[in-house]
């Protein structure tokens, strides 16, 4: 098979909803049919116990990833499945970097707040630095997280300032929902418990879109 996806998950501080977007994602693209391995480096190692409640036959989960293993391990992990999901630690350290560097694609989370507004900006600048030592261009996209069902002038300055920033952000936005705090529970995401709900469909659109940047022509193989 050809060299999976690599989707990095980035923040450089914790609380965005990293570890919630890289389950939620993981689990659609693993209930389309698709080989999901997912690599925890954050010593937090949510990702990890996660993995611990449910099992399935399309998802493995990888814990103890550190800087000086987390390069072999996405190789590994590349050739062993269609998509690789990297929860980073919510820090600018060298494991991020290195992440980063080999991502298709990285997902910034940040919630409507000025202060988690300038962490994405910083996140951003620590990709396009990254961008600049490979000499590739790196694909990555800001996602606005954790945001309220009903809209909000919070949200809104959100992504205008974001936009003036000139950076580049998805259309979807991830809603803060009881199902994606339930999952940390059960195991299970949206789709798989109640697959007609909100909650799933958000997971839907926001898989779509992913996939839609995955096959563009501006994504870059790393």
């Amino acid at each position: 098979m050809a060299r999976g996806w690599v989707i990095a998950f980035a923040s450089s501080k914790g609380g965005p909803g990293k570890t919630t977007t890289a389950i939620a994602l993981g689990i659609e693209f693993s209930l389309a049919g698709h080989e999901v391995i997912f690599l925890d480096a954050d010593p937090n190692r949510h990702l990890e116990t996660w993995g611990q409640l449910h099992k399935r036959s399309r998802v493995r989960v990888v814990g103890g990833i550190t800087e000086e293993n987390i390069l072999e391990e996405i190789r590994g992990a590349a050739n062993q499945s269609a998509f690789v999901l990297v929860d980073l630690e919510g820090t600018a350290n060298n494991a991020l970097t290195y992440a980063v560097s080999k991502a298709d694609l990285v997902v910034v989370p940040a919630q409507p707040s000025r202060m988690d507004l300038q962490e994405a900006f910083r996140a951003a600048a620590l990709v396009n630095r990254a961008a600049s030592v490979v000499e590739r261009p790196i694909l990555y996209r800001i996602l606005l997280s954790k945001m309220p069902v009903l809209p909000t002038r919070a949200g809104r300055h959100a992504r205008e300032q974001i936009e003036r920033e000139g950076l580049p952000i998805f259309r979807t936005e991830f809603f803060e929902r009881t199902a994606f705090r339930e999952m940390s529970f059960h195991g299970q995401s949206p789709s798989e418990v109640e697959p007609a709900s909100n909650a799933a469909e958000n997971v839907r659109a926001l898989a779509r879109e992913v996939i839609e940047l995955l096959n563009s022509p501006s994504a870059v193989a790393a």
